[in-house]
């Protein structure tokens, strides 16, 4: 019966490092504690890679092939995480937040069929230098490379690169800032390649006071490039 590989709910000063898991497990890791530190492991998993959501927690020097492969969910706000320095797989989508505050997704590989990265409710972030290639595999013009969605405020999103698709199917946008309830976030210095790549755009900007020029620079991408 599938079961999760490592189940650590509750423990907090965790550390995991250099674990081959390869095996028929619906979770990988499940960690709810504080000061959560999972690095050079290995994930083979049917459901989720990394589910946690206390605070302090980092993700590094991972690969991670799951359905969805990290994965934040926090009951209350989760504070001051990083995930970083990762190669990730999946069916769904790569690192999906929920809940998040302050937090850096940086340095990832990223090769999903849905979503590259989402954030939800999720604010005072930096993402930044990951790899997405290909979104929304899965279904054509539905999913994004980067995308902000219900009250996610005050995020950054700069240099990083998203790979289109010129056929079936292709992700709706590079970058979708979804709602007007997102507030004042950035978008600079990112590449995303030919528009046509795209199903809808490379660029969606619904937000509330987003940036997405330097000053002087030109509109509407500003710093961004095609």
């Amino acid at each position: 019966m599938p079961v999760t590989g490592v189940d650590a709910t509750g423990a907090n000063r965790f550390i995991m490092e250099r674990i081959y898991m390869v095996t028929d497990v619906n979770d990988g890791v499940i960690a709810t504690g504080f000061d959560v530190h999972i690095t050079n492991c290995y994930l083979l998993c049917i459901t989720d890679g990394i589910q946690f959501s206390g605070d302090r927690t980092t993700i590094t020097d991972c690969t991670i092939n799951a359905d969805t492969p990290i994965i934040i969910t926090a009951a209350a706000t989760c504070d001051d995480w990083k995930i970083s320095n990762n190669w990730l797989a999946g069916s769904v989508d790569g690192i999906a937040v929920t809940d998040g505050l302050d937090g850096i997704i940086a340095h990832n590989s990223l090769d999903v069929q849905q979503h590259g990265i989402s954030l939800t409710d999720t604010s005072r972030c930096l993402i930044t230098g990951n790899l997405i290639v290909e979104p929304s595999e899965a279904t054509d013009n539905t999913y994004d490379g980067i995308i902000l969605a219900g009250n996610s405020d005050l995020n950054e999103i700069r240099d990083n690169k998203i790979t289109g698709r010129s056929v079936a199917n292709q992700p709706r946008y590079g970058i979708n800032i979804s709602a007007a309830t997102c507030d004042d976030n950035s978008y600079l210095g990112n590449r995303t390649g030919p528009a046509a790549d795209y199903g809808t755009g490379a660029y969606n900007d619904a937000g509330t006071g987003t940036i997405n020029t330097w000053p002087g620079a030109a509109a509407p991408q500003g710093d961004n490039l095609l």
